[in-house]
Order: C-alpha cells, then sequence, then structure tokens
C-alpha cells in the first residue's frame, strides 16, 4: 500500500507492506513501513520504481544464494556419506558454503535502469 493522507494510516497499518511518500501527514508516516523521501513530486514515484526493482534485484540474490548453497550442502553431503571425502575435509568445506553465500550477499547488485 502507497498512501501519504490521514485517510491510508489504517490501510498502511495492515498492509503487509506499507509506504508513505514525502508530504503525508505524521498519522501515515508513523504508520508505514518504508518512509521515501523526494525534493519534487515527480522524484517520489521515481524512487518507488527503483524500491521496487531493488527489491526485485534482492529477492533475485536471495535465491541465487539459498540455491547455490542448498546444492553445495547436497553434493558435499552425499560425497562425505559414500566415503569419497573424509569427515575432515566435509568439515572444513561446510563453512566455506557459508562464505560464498556471505560474499554472494555482499556483491554489488546490478545498476539501475531508474536514477534518483
Amino acid at each position: 500500500m502507497v498512501g501519504d493522507g490521514a485517510n491510508d494510516s489504517a490501510a498502511l497499518m495492515t498492509a503487509d507492506l506499507g509506504i508513505a511518500v514525502r508530504g503525508g501527514l505524521y498519522s501515515s508516516l508513523s504508520a508505514a513501513d518504508i518512509y521515501i523521501m523526494a525534493k519534487s513530486k515527480t522524484c517520489g514515484i521515481k524512487n518507488l520504481v527503483w524500491l521496487v526493482s531493488a527489491a526485485k534485484s534482492v529477492n533475485v540474490n536471495v535465491r541465487t544464494a539459498l540455491s547455490l548453497s542448498v546444492v553445495y550442502n547436497v553434493a558435499a553431503s552425499i560425497a562425505a556419506l559414500s566415503g569419497y571425502i573424509s569427515p575432515l575435509v566435509a568439515a572444513v568445506a561446510m563453512p566455506v558454503s557459508s562464505f560464498v553465500v556471505v560474499l554472494l550477499a555482499i556483491r554489488k547488485p546490478p545498476r539501475q535502469a531508474v536514477e534518483i
């Protein structure tokens, strides 16, 4: 829900994600989960478009990290259970999975098409 007025406060509070824009009443700003600050009225829409684009990028990043982690852990578990690698190597390989997930999380997202 995106809103900026007093009549939007209840909807912003009950929505899964409430977004208030600059220039709105204090009641809508306190009820929202996200507050978009913009210097001009037209810039607020660009910020909203950027917010949705950034959320999609983060979602892709999380899904990629989760998928790679599951594949890596399943492959390492199968190799350890079948005796191809020793338990010591398997124990050392598990933190590598966490390290890869952290590296994926801190990588720079692709440049957004919308500039603010």
